[in-house]
């Protein structure tokens, strides 16, 4: 009975090894297929982060050419402010050459009026002859 024990029992455990042969053939085979869809995974992250910097990269040249234009028309409203103001200083200065020869005329027509007064006051103060 022994022997009959020993070869029951040895195609028991041979049956036993046979299919957990078979079920770590078959998780090897669910490992792998899990391993494969973590490398699609990663695949598809790669791809959203590669898209994710391009779209960045296009925002980061889109601000700084939105920034270089809003520099040039700063620097052109600039301009513009300066030609303006200058323009409106020649006039003034114009208005004030003006001015200033008017009262240059003022002054003279002031000081042969005051000469005139000072002949009136001396005759007038003058003793008669």
């Amino acid at each position: 009975m022994d022997q009959e024990l020993k070869a029951y029992l040895d195609g028991r455990f041979g049956e036993m090894d046979r299919r957990f042969g078979e079920m770590d053939h078959r998780l090897d085979q669910q490992f792998d297929q899990i391993a494969q869809r973590f490398d699609q995974i990663d695949q598809r992250f790669r791809e959203v982060y590669e898209r994710i910097d391009a779209v960045q990269a296009s925002m980061f040249q889109r601000v700084d050419e939105m920034a270089a234009s809003l520099e040039e028309q700063f620097r052109a409203q600039q301009t513009e402010v300066l030609k303006a103001a200058f323009t409106m200083q020649e006039q003034i200065g114009i208005r004030m050459r003006e001015y200033d020869g008017g009262l240059g005329s003022v002054r003279e027509r002031m000081t042969v009026v005051e000469r005139r007064l000072f002949e009136i006051e001396k005759r007038l103060l003058m003793p008669p002859q």
